[in-house]
């Protein structure tokens, strides 16, 4: 048997449980400081975004959006190879950011578009050429601020959803101590809030009507 009381007690603590599950889930939001997207990217950090790189299932596949990403990067370097050559420095704030990942998949692109590419090379460049060094994991690579000593322009690469940014703050505060600058900032591995499964099922739902 239940009591009225009880009856009501029970009626009240429903909506209070809703209540405080979801103020729960938006002070584990604010405190989640990973850096997800690009939104405001700019603003946040006073450094022009070069460009956004998703995340791939298949890393020997390489998607529209994902190859979209990649020009946009060889775009804000392009006039700079053609007119007097480039030694360019990227730089990740921590190891397995996908760093050597996207200088190979950048290098192959610059090489398609007719330009001479070297890798962490120490020799001078001329109009036509560029250099892309590996500077990876800034945060615990010794030898990573020796690296960019050698660049003319240095792109810090930020992994999306595993950077935060009291991290990303911090690698900026060292590049710009050691050398006065931060040139741009590439987001890698952005990931889809909705499963890329999901949005396959639903292309194939859409195109089946």
């Amino acid at each position: 048997r239940i009591f009225p009381k009880t009856l009501l007690m029970l009626l009240i603590s429903i909506p209070i449980s809703l209540i405080a599950g979801l103020l729960m889930i938006y002070i584990s939001y604010l405190m989640d400081q990973r850096i997800h997207d690009a939104d405001n990217f700019e603003e946040r950090f006073d450094i022009p975004l070069w460009g956004v790189l998703p995340s791939l299932e298949n890393p020997n596949e390489l998607t529209p959006s994902f190859n979209a990403g990649l020009y946009r990067i060889f775009n804000m370097m392009s006039e700079k190879i053609k007119n007097d050559g480039l030694t360019i420095a990227f730089v990740s704030t921590h190891k397995g950011a996908g760093l050597s990942f996207v200088i190979t998949k950048l290098k192959a692109l610059i090489e398609d578009e007719g330009f001479s590419v070297a890798l962490n090379s120490a020799n001078p460049v001329t109009a036509g050429q560029v250099v892309l060094l590996d500077a990876g994991g800034l945060l615990e690579n010794k030898t990573a601020l020796l690296t960019l000593r050698k660049a003319e322009c240095i792109v810090l690469v930020a992994q999306a959803c595993r950077t935060t940014v009291p991290m990303l703050n911090n690698s900026i505060s060292i590049l710009n101590t050691a050398f006065g600058k931060v040139d741009g900032i590439i987001l890698n591995r952005r990931r889809f809030e909705v499963p890329r499964k999901l949005l396959n099922k639903l292309e194939r739902w859409q195109s089946s009507e």
